[in-house]
C-alpha cells in the first residue's frame, strides 16, 4: 500500500508476503509513487508492519530491490519496523535469517559484512526471547565479487581460468552454506551432490556475467524446501549476445526464430525478455558444465517440483505439466552431456566431436522451440493458468525460484 511516499507492506489477510506479491504489489506501489506527485527525488520508504508474513523466498528479491534503489538514489533507503519488543515475528525472522545484518551498517565482526542497502533504527531489533528460534542454517546469503576472498582470483587475466576459480571458491561456500539443507531433500546423494554444484555455477554466472552482487536463499519446512537466487545485473538478453559464436551455437539465432514462429501480442521488449528466457534455456542446454537448464530438470523430473525464471517482466514456470516436453529435452541433454564427456576423454577426436554436437544442438533447438510454442500457445488460451506470466513493473536482474515437495516418490 502506498501512502505518499511510504510503501507499506502487511498482511492484514494472513496471507503470506510472496514473490508473487512482490511483483505484482510491491513493485507497482513503487512504480505509482515515481509516478505521482509524490515524488519529488526522494527515496522511498519500506515500512514493514508487525503483521507481516514475508515468504522466506522473498528476501533475495527485497535484498536485491534495495541495493537497486541505492544505487539509484545514492544512499541508504529508510527501512520503518515497529517493534513491540516481544512479539514481532516479521523483525526476529529478518534478524535471525541475518537480512537485518547484511543490509545494514553494523560493525560487528562475527555478523555478515554490513552492506549498508538499508537504514533502519537499531532500537527497532533484538530483545527478542529464544521462543520460535529458527533454524540456524536458514539464512540469506550474498555473494560479491568484492568479497576479500576473491581478490587473487580477480586479477586472474584468463577468463576461463577465473571462472573456474571462481566455480571452486563458490562450490566451498555453497557447501558450507547449504549442504544440510540440500541434505533433507528426499532424493538420492547423486542428485543432492549435483545441487550443490550447480548453485555454485548459478553464483559464478551471476558475479561473472551480470556484474551484479547475488543474493541467495534457501528454506525448507515439512512441505517443500525452497530456494531463491536473485541478482541485479545486465539481464539475460545483454549476457547471451556477447556469448562467442561458434559452429553449432548462434547467439539470438534461437530468439530469431521464435520472433518469426510466435505471434502473440505482446510489446516488443516484453516479448525480447520472454525470447531471451528460451534463448538461455538453449544455451545453457549446450554448455559442457551444468547449470540452470539442468538445475530445471532435476527439480520437475527428479523431484517433481517448480522452477520459475524471472527476468524485467517475465516469467516463465516450468512444473510437471510440461513433463513430455522436458523428457525429450533429457533426453537430448544427456546425449549433448555425453558428447562432451567422451571429447574431454579424447580430445584427438575433434571431428567426430564438432559433428556430433552440430546434429544435437539442431535437435535441442527443435525441442526448445516447440516447448516455447505450447508455452505461449497455452497463454494465448488461458492467461490465468498458463506457464508464462507477465507484470506491469520491470525488475532488473535475473531471479531464480525452486520449490521441491519434502516427500518425493
Amino acid at each position: 500500500m502506498l501512502v505518499e511516499n511510504i510503501i507499506h507492506l502487511d498482511s492484514a489477510d494472513q496471507k503470506p508476503f510472496t514473490s508473487y506479491r512482490f511483483y505484482n504489489e510491491l513493485l507497482s506501489d513503487l512504480n505509482e509513487y515515481y509516478r505521482s506527485d509524490y515524488y519529488k527525488g526522494y527515496a522511498p520508504v519500506i515500512s514493514l508492519d508487525r503483521s507481516l508474513r514475508i515468504d522466506p523466498t522473498v528476501l533475495p528479491l527485497l535484498m536485491a530491490l534495495g541495493a537497486f534503489l541505492k544505487e539509484f538514489h545514492k544512499q541508504s533507503i529508510s527501512l520503518q519496523m515497529d517493534n513491540d519488543l516481544s512479539s514481532n515475528g516479521i523483525i526476529r525472522f529478518l534478524q535471525q535469517s541475518d537480512f537485518l545484518h547484511i543490509v545494514g551498517d553494523h560493525d560487528n565482526p562475527n555478523w555478515p559484512t554490513a552492506k549498508r542497502i538499508f537504514k533502519f533504527g537499531r532500537e527497532t531489533i533484538g530483545q527478542f526471547s529464544h521462543k520460535g528460534e529458527m533454524r540456524p542454517d536458514h539464512k540469506i546469503h550474498l555473494y560479491s565479487k568484492n568479497d576479500p576472498g576473491l581478490r587473487l582470483i580477480n586479477v586472474i587475466e584468463d577468463g576461463e581460468k577465473r571462472r573456474d576459480a571462481l566455480i571452486e571458491h563458490f562450490s566451498f561456500q555453497a557447501t558450507s552454506h547449504f549442504e544440510n539443507l540440500v541434505d533433507d531433500l528426499g532424493t538420492d546423494d547423486f542428485i543432492k551432490n549435483q545441487f550443490v554444484q550447480i548453485m555454485s555455477e548459478l553464483i559464478t554466472n551471476g558475479i561473472f556475467h551480470s556484474g551484479s552482487d547475488v543474493y541467495m536463499m534457501m528454506f525448507n519446512n515439512r512441505f517443500k524446501t525452497s530456494c531463491s537466487i536473485a541478482d541485479i545485473g545486465v539481464g539475460l538478453y545483454d549476457t547471451i549476445m556477447v556469448k562467442e559464436k561458434t559452429a553449432y551455437y548462434n547467439p539470438g539465432g534461437l530468439m530469431e526464430i521464435l520472433g518469426q514462429k510466435i505471434t502473440v501480442s505482446m510489446a516488443p521488449v516484453t516479448r525480447r525478455c520472454a525470447f531471451s528466457i528460451f534463448e538461455t534455456f538453449y544455451y545453457s542446454m549446450l554448455k559442457d558444465r551444468q547449470g540452470m537448464f539442468d538445475l530445471m530438470l532435476k527439480v520437475v523430473i527428479r523431484c517433481q517440483g517448480y522452477f520459475r525464471l524471472h527476468y524485467d517482466n517475465v516469467q516463465i514456470i516450468v512444473s510437471s505439466r510440461m513433463l513430455n516436453e522436458l523428457a525429450m529435452l533429457q533426453e537430448i541433454r544427456t546425449k549433448i552431456w555425453r558428447c562432451h564427456s567422451r571429447f574431454l576423454l579424447n580430445p584427438g577426436s575433434s571431428g567426430d566431436y564438432h559433428s556430433q554436437m552440430l546434429s544435437f544442438s539442431t535437435e535441442a533447438r527443435n525441442a526448445i522451440i516447440s516447448l516455447a510454442e505450447s508455452i505461449f500457445r497455452n497463454y494465448t488460451q488461458d492467461v490465468q493458468f498458463s506457464a508464462i506470466r507477465i507484470f506491469k513493473v520491470r525488475f532488473k536482474g535475473v531471479h531464480v525460484e525452486t520449490e521441491i515437495p519434502t516427500n518425493v516418490n
